[in-house]
């Protein structure tokens, strides 16, 4: 618990020091962060084409962080419980996307680097795969596959 305090005021110290910092700034918070967790093998990074991935498994909870390949914060996301959804999604969650008829595959919650909270639903139904975004107040976009 206290390398995820740790860790979480770092990805803070990076998506707000980058905007006052020398243009290396990120690279470097970046490679504070790599430092930190290399040695245990607590984190693995991957590169993608128009981002970069840090995955952090602590406690048996996988944490991801996302940055562009400036080295710039724009978010982290990690599983989250569908019951701890804003209670406005969770009335219409079970009027129009009830079970059996839908069915949770994944549900994450997403942190930008604005501290903006958004939820991520997949859910399965008999011939097609829906995708949500909840925001903080609950209200439901249906995103396209």
């Amino acid at each position: 618990m206290k390398n995820l305090v740790i860790a979480t005021m770092m990805l803070l110290f990076i998506g707000t020091s980058a905007f006052a910092a020398t243009k290396d700034a990120p690279f470097r918070s970046i490679n504070a962060l790599k430092k930190a967790y290399e040695q245990s093998n607590q984190i693995t990074w991957s590169k993608y084409d128009a981002y970069q991935k840090a995955s952090l498994v602590e406690a048996g909870m996988t944490t991801e962080m996302f940055y562009t390949l400036d080295g710039d914060l724009i978010g982290t996301s990690k599983v989250f419980a569908y019951d701890k959804l804003p209670k406005n999604a969770l009335s219409q969650m079970a009027v129009k996307y009830a079970y059996p008829g839908f069915e949770l595959v994944k549900c994450i919650e997403f942190v930008n680097a604005d501290n903006e909270i958004n939820y991520y639903l997949s859910l399965s139904a008999l011939n097609e795969d829906l995708y949500l975004q909840v925001n903080e107040e609950g209200q439901i976009t249906e995103m396209n596959n």
